[in-house]
C-alpha cells in the first residue's frame, strides 16, 4: 500500500512538472488551441527534482505540442513550492541556437525566434532572448545581441555592447509585401 502512494505521488509530480512545462511551451506567444495538444518531451537526460524545484532536460531537447516547438541543447526550469514555474531558460549555443517556433495566429505566418540563451519568465510573461537573437516571423525580422520583451505591455528593447560591432537590425515590409498584393 505505501509503494502504491509513493508511486501515485511520483506519476503526479511528474504529471505536474508535465502540465507546469506545457504552461511554458503554449503561453509565450501560440495559438490557444496548443493548450488541449499533447505535450511531447524529447531529451537524452531529464532530471526532474520536486524538492528543489529544478528541472533539467539535457542533449538533443526537442518539445513540441501543437503548431509550437522549441529546441534546444538543454532546458532548465525553476519551479516554486507550488509548482509554478518561475522561470524557463532555453540554451543553445553559437553553432546551434535554441529555437522557439509556434503559428500565432491562423493567418500570419509561422514566428520563429532563435538564440544561445531563451530565457521565459511565466508569470511576469517576460522574454529574453541573449547572444545573436532574431525573431522573424515571414518576410519581417528582427536581429539584435540581447531582445527582451514584455508580453503584456507589448514593449520590445534591444541592447548592444559598446564593444561590440553587432546593432539591432529591424526589417518591416510594407503591409502590400507582407500580404503578397504588391502593386509593383
Amino acid at each position: 500500500m505505501t509503494n502504491l502512494n509513493l508511486k501515485n505521488k511520483t506519476f503526479f509530480g511528474f504529471w505536474a512538472i508535465t502540465l507546469l512545462l506545457s504552461f511554458f511551451v503554449s503561453t509565450i506567444f501560440a495559438l490557444p488551441s496548443d493548450n488541449f495538444k499533447k505535450l511531447y518531451i524529447s531529451s537524452d537526460t531529464a532530471s526532474i527534482n520536486r524538492t528543489t524545484g529544478i528541472s533539467i532536460y539535457t542533449g538533443n531537447v526537442d518539445i513540441t505540442r501543437g503548431t509550437t516547438h522549441i529546441l534546444s541543447d538543454k532546458l532548465t526550469t525553476y519551479s516554486d513550492k507550488h509548482d509554478n514555474i518561475q522561470r524557463a531558460i532555453a540554451t543553445g549555443s553559437n553553432d546551434k541556437l535554441a529555437s522557439y517556433q509556434t503559428l500565432t495566429a491562423k493567418d500570419k505566418p509561422i514566428m520563429i525566434a532563435r538564440a544561445i540563451t531563451i530565457t521565459y519568465f511565466p508569470q511576469k510573461h517576460y522574454v529574453i532572448l541573449d547572444g545573436n537573437a532574431s525573431v522573424t516571423q515571414g518576410i519581417n525580422s528582427i536581429t539584435s545581441p540581447h531582445l527582451e520583451y514584455d508580453l503584456q505591455k507589448q514593449i520590445l528593447v534591444t541592447q548592444s555592447k559598446p564593444s561590440s560591432k553587432k546593432r539591432t537590425t529591424i526589417i518591416i515590409q510594407p503591409n502590400e509585401l507582407s500580404t503578397g498584393n504588391s502593386k509593383d
